[in-house]
């Protein structure tokens, strides 16, 4: 008799336990381990709230069930150390979320995690500073700058050994200002001028001699195609 009730308890205690997830308290708030599915059944996100805020591990996947991404939170419902996967669910990028916003710097990768190509630096949910990417050898593939979100000073390109291959501005998202076009010796291959994301004025291309091989002003251009007045 005493194993048989062992046993009844026994059950008891595994069906509680599989079934004391998505509880709603009194007040409306969600409480304790949380599974959210898709429509066709496979699970969306696995974790733990306490008062209606996000607490510990919480697993996202994607529809066919693959890992999307991690969050570990470090208060409740505080920021949380991010960790981002691929269709391979290797580790792709890295940093913290707020909410749903970006905070701080964010790290890009390949080869699960080994490489770092990338790196962003995000303010209230918004890209702000200075941006990079990397080409696997470990040299810079391009440098931007932001302001709040959008495109703001210095823009530079580069070649895998390092040497820049084009160079100019950016205010308030168009190019503007010198831009100048490098072969991958240095010597520059072309230059010009932007004003407000349009090409401007006489633009040169070069041969590696430094001879120049074709010009075009295209304020001679803009002045054509552009539509007449009455």
């Amino acid at each position: 008799m005493l194993v048989k009730n062992s046993i009844v308890i026994f059950l008891f205690l595994a069906i509680s336990s599989l079934t004391a997830q998505n509880i709603v308290d009194e007040n409306g708030l969600k409480q304790g381990k949380w599974e959210k599915k898709y429509d066709w059944g496979t699970t969306r996100y696995t974790g733990e709230f306490r008062d209606n805020l996000e607490v510990g591990t919480f697993k996202f996947y994607d529809q066919n069930g693959k890992l999307l991404s991690v969050r570990e939170y470090s208060s409740p419902g505080g920021k949380a150390l991010c960790l981002m996967f691929d269709y391979d669910e290797l580790l792709h990028a890295k940093g913290e979320l707020l909410g749903k916003k970006k905070l701080g710097t964010w790290y890009y990768f390949a080869n699960d995690g080994r490489d770092t190509i990338g790196k962003e630096i995000y303010v209230d949910g918004l890209l702000h500073g200075e941006q990079f990417t990397y080409f696997e050898n470990g040299n810079t593939t391009e440098i931007t700058n932001y302001i709040r979100g959008v495109k703001h000073g210095v823009w530079k390109e580069y070649y895998a050994d390092g040497g820049v291959n084009v160079e100019s501005t950016y205010e308030k998202g168009k190019l503007n200002g010198p831009v100048i076009y490098h072969f991958s010796t240095g010597d520059i291959s072309k230059k010009g001028q932007y004003q407000m994301g349009l090409k401007k004025g006489i633009w040169f291309s070069y041969d590696q001699s430094g001879r120049i091989i074709k010009q075009v002003d295209y304020d001679k251009i803009e002045n054509k195609t552009r539509p007449i007045r009455r």
